[in-house]
């Protein structure tokens, strides 16, 4: 009588286990470099909030130390204001480029869209020929600004001053003006509100 091996088709439970060992293994590694990249682009965007923030802070205050004592053009030249402000804008008279090579005097604003959620400037240029061009150029700084504050103080004194949410005094400007802006969803915890504090 011949007797003949049985074998069956299939693996082995050391095969299964050393097979699921390796998954597990490429699964933990997997998981592991997906959480990694979601902390670089948190640091990304962190770190790209931030780089706009300054760039955005350095802006306003240049163009708020370039501001001079010079009457605004859109109020008239009897009132004498050299800086007219409310709680979502202020426009003074400042100095700024002008071409490639010169610079002018405009009337600027800076002030909150509430219907776009940016921060717009928007400069006015002082003199010009009337050849029925708009004058008016309009730059967006920040996008996704859902509300701006701004204030100013009438005087430093050590004893503390309330901060005014409008100023329209003749021929003085406010000896400092605060920016307070609020941002969307789209950025980060640490730079959802930002402040900005200058001193004529």
């Amino acid at each position: 009588m011949v007797e003949t091996e049985s074998r069956q088709d299939g693996f082995t439970l050391l095969e299964v286990l050393i097979a699921l060992t390796v998954l597990s293994l490429m699964f933990a590694g997997i998981f592991g470099f997906l959480g990694q990249l979601g902390n670089i682009n948190r640091i990304s965007q962190n770190s790209s909030d931030t780089n706009e923030l300054e760039f955005l802070e350095r802006h306003i205050r240049n163009s708020l130390s370039n501001s001079q004592r010079l009457p605004i053009l859109s109020e008239g030249f009897l009132k004498q204001h050299y800086l007219v402000g409310t709680s979502s804008e202020v426009t003074f008279v400042g100095k700024s480029r002008l071409g490639v090579n010169g610079t002018g005097l405009f009337d600027i604003t800076l002030r909150h869209d509430e219907r776009e959620n940016t921060l717009i400037e928007e400069r006015r240029l002082r003199r010009f020929k009337d050849d029925g061009r708009n004058q008016i150029q309009r730059f967006v700084l920040f996008e996704d600004v859902e509300t701006v504050s701004i204030s100013y103080l009438r005087a430093l004194t050590e004893s503390g001053s309330e901060w005014e949410s409008a100023w329209r005094a003749e021929r003085k400007l406010p000896a400092r003006l605060k920016f307070v802006m609020q941002f969307g969803d789209e950025h980060s915890e640490k730079n959802r509100q930002h402040e900005i504090q200058y001193n004529f």
